[in-house]
């Protein structure tokens, strides 16, 4: 299979595409920032932030992070 995005996993929990980085064609002039959250039951999601290509890729990835973590833990609980 091929994957348009690449998804985070544990080496790599978030993932960040910019520009002509992406697959997705609309996406080409923008970035995502992706991470990863589990739910209580195994299954696995994905949160993303898609924005310009300039954004400040460390505030945005941190915060993300610690959403995606945030997440985790009440789905968990």
């Amino acid at each position: 299979t091929i994957s348009l995005l690449p998804l985070p996993d544990e080496r790599h929990p978030v993932r960040i595409r910019i520009g002509t980085e992406n697959r997705i064609a609309p996406l080409r002039d923008a970035s995502i920032v992706m991470a990863s959250y589990k739910t209580g039951k195994g299954a696995t999601g994905l949160l993303g932030v898609v924005g310009p290509t300039r954004m400040d890729y460390a505030k945005v990835s941190a915060r993300l992070k610690r959403f995606a973590d945030e997440l985790s833990d009440l789905l968990n609980s």
